[in-house]
């Protein structure tokens, strides 16, 4: 892996403030994130308008504007904020996560919250994550560049980290963006996965994952049964 990748990815994570500074650089330059009307999730795919490509692959550093969709699952309580770029897929009926897949931007993003127990911690929450999704350990190739505690969630104690290497048996560099947390008695996790089919450019996959950690976590949500019952009835 190219330390220069990762050196960038490195002072990318000691930034903080609003998305306003991230813009302060060439990678970011006029990129805007705005909230956008939301929608159930019905297990099908959402196409939206011709997104900018570079050599036949998507270019997200040529954005200069992202709105966003609040995607609300029908089964799970999850809520996300998805990025209108490319062609989205959801799912949360035949399988007991939360999915959402865009082939444009080659991200998969999974969420569970786990049905509530005894006390928890965010360490052990991670401990389940990990027997169940081997891949969300780094391995050999792959180096971490950014860890913090979060609070998203509302209401959880969490921890956001970002891995940049080669994930999953990628012959490829990619990034896994995961944020795992819990509340009194609950664990809530949140994996995207960016797996390019050819090499990206460290620009590239920096924008890629500013989308996400920027614009795509701070919209997660958990909605409460009356707010799931009364968005059923509408």
């Amino acid at each position: 892996m190219s330390m220069g990748i990762v050196q960038k990815f490195s002072r990318l994570s000691s930034w903080t403030g609003p998305w306003a500074q991230l813009v302060q650089t060439c990678f970011f330059a006029g990129v805007c994130l705005i909230g956008c009307a939301p929608a159930n999730v019905k297990s099908q795919p959402a196409t939206f308008a011709r997104q900018p490509e570079l050599n036949g692959t998507y270019d997200a550093t040529q954005q200069t504007h992202w709105d966003f969709i609040d995607v609300a699952g029908t089964r799970t309580p999850i809520g996300v904020g998805l990025p209108k770029a490319g062609n989205w897929e959801f799912d949360d009926q035949h399988t007991p996560w939360w999915v959402a897949s865009n082939t444009t931007l080659e991200l998969k993003l999974e969420a569970k919250l786990w049905p509530e127990r005894r006390q928890v911690t965010t360490e052990e929450c991670l401990t389940d994550l990990r027997r169940w999704r081997p891949e969300t350990q780094p391995g050999p190739n792959a180096h971490e560049v950014r860890s913090e505690r979060s609070h998203l969630p509302e209401g959880f104690d969490s921890q956001l980290s970002v891995t940049v290497g080669k994930i999953g048996g990628s012959a490829n560099e990619g990034v896994l963006t995961l944020l795992v947390g819990a509340d009194v008695s609950r664990c809530f996790a949140f994996l995207a996965t960016l797996t390019p089919k050819v090499p990206l450019s460290e620009a590239e996959l920096l924008t890629r994952t500013a989308v996400v950690t920027e614009g795509i976590i701070p919209k997660i949500r958990l909605r409460s049964i009356d707010q799931r019952v009364e968005s059923a009835l509408h």
